[in-house]
């Protein structure tokens, strides 16, 4: 018995265990239970023609790296029929707020054949591009029978990811070995795609350098200086995790003089929204919320950022900025949107989510990077004194644009492997 058959004869009853994960998230985000029919493949809002892409982007940040993609299709043929599937209410939101009618958003369904074969026949698609990380075994076997190419498009493959991905060798390769083309971001990423059993794999770099930040984002920054004058620098906490806001609330702010310097915090999941104001609350914090910018003033300490899609605004508006999910082992968030409109960042000593972007970043000097707790307070307080009231990094900028045009090398690729839109 095959790796595959194992895995196909276990996940119907793993399908309680699902469910059951659902009805927990459901507890910090409502949402996860609605469109539940999606998870079982039912989708019948679309219609019975058949739709020219299906583009899987799990969350908010894989849903940003296809955004240039998916635009640069409906630029070139704006009659294109796309459906975006992701795993989670945020992803959904973002889908929603960045693409037009002619992309149907839905709930990728649960990995069982049942499931995912009732949705192909519904969809229909010509192709699969799946984004970043996403390998389902019984996804590609059914696209493979269809017929329907499975192309992985801005691959990224964590040192962390490659070792989980080996203790499952032989259903990984017969997977991958179902992809017609891997697009790696970097020559690291594509040797390991290539030691778990990709066939085909090109180096294109990373799509996240092509999105361009809003105009409207210019603005934010007025919007603070009106509530609290002109003297207070900005130090962004930005795409924190769990555990994260605690460390800043306890460890850096008692070191922070808050008449010269406002925290502002940015949870990275909208859901603990409410769990990090509870806890700015218990420590007796004054602060004020984004959602009510009215209530921000001279005394503040703490602003929660509770908003979604404006990060590009809070950098923006940032003097001194940390980028999340490094202080922990969570692996980092993404840097490039800060580099964009010409932030410096501090990390903590977990970034291997994007360790070539960091790496680069570093050596360029528009990165520091904490070995530790302490070593973050010390790097801050010194970024702190360092940085200059909206002050902007051209190295910064610079770094972003050397890396562009991977947007236009992935569909060049992909043209030639068939796609046709």
């Amino acid at each position: 018995m095959t790796s595959y058959s194992i895995y196909k004869l276990l996940g119907p009853l793993l399908i309680p265990l699902a469910l059951i994960r659902l009805l927990l998230k459901t507890s910090r985000e409502s949402n996860y239970l609605k469109h539940i029919s999606e998870r079982f493949g039912f989708c019948g809002t679309i219609s019975d023609s058949p739709l020219d892409v299906w583009i899987h982007a799990v969350s908010v940040g894989e849903i940003h790296a296809a955004q240039p993609i998916i635009e640069a299709i409906l630029k070139k043929s704006p009659s294109s029929s796309l459906a975006l599937t992701c795993s989670t209410p945020a992803g959904r939101r973002t889908a929603q707020g960045l693409f037009a009618s002619n992309v149907h958003i839905l709930y990728v369904p649960f990995d069982i054949q049942s499931f995912i074969n009732r949705f192909i026949k519904k969809i229909q698609p010509k192709v699969l591009i799946v984004l970043e990380t996403e390998i389902w075994p019984t996804m590609f076997n059914a696209c493979k029978v269809n017929n329907i190419d499975i192309w992985i498009l801005n691959g990224r493959m964590s040192k962390k990811s490659f070792h989980r991905y080996l203790k499952f060798r032989n259903l990984t390769k017969q997977t991958l070995q179902k992809v017609t083309t891997v697009l790696a971001q970097t020559q690291e990423d594509a040797d390991r795609f290539i030691a778990l059993g990709a066939k085909e794999v090109y180096v294109t770099g990373n799509l996240k350098y092509d999105r361009s930040p809003p105009s409207i984002a210019s603005d934010f920054r007025a919007d603070f200086r009106a509530q609290m004058g002109n003297e207070k620098k900005i130090f962004l906490a930005a795409s924190t995790r769990d555990g994260e806001e605690e460390i800043l609330l306890r460890h850096l702010l008692p070191r922070i003089d808050s008449s010269k310097v406002l925290l502002v915090i940015v949870p990275r999941h909208p859901h603990r929204f409410g769990v990090v104001e509870k806890l700015i609350s218990q420590l007796k914090i004054s602060y004020a919320k984004r959602s009510q910018l009215q209530t921000l003033n001279i005394e503040s300490r703490v602003m929660l950022g509770d908003s979604m899609g404006e990060l590009y605004s809070y950098y923006r508006a940032a003097d001194v900025v940390f980028v999340g999910g490094s202080l922990l082992d969570y692996g980092g968030q993404n840097p490039i949107e800060a580099f964009a409109v010409g932030k410096r960042v501090i990390v903590g000593p977990y970034t291997f989510n994007f360790s070539s972007v960091i790496s680069e970043a570093l050596e360029a000097g528009i990165a520091i990077q904490a070995e530790n707790l302490e070593d973050f307070v010390n790097v801050s307080l010194s970024e702190i004194n360092k940085r200059k009231i909206g002050e902007v990094d051209d190295s910064a900028i610079a770094l972003v644009r050397k890396h562009q045009g991977a947007t236009e090398t992935s569909l060049s690729i992909l043209r030639d492997k068939g796609l046709r839109c």
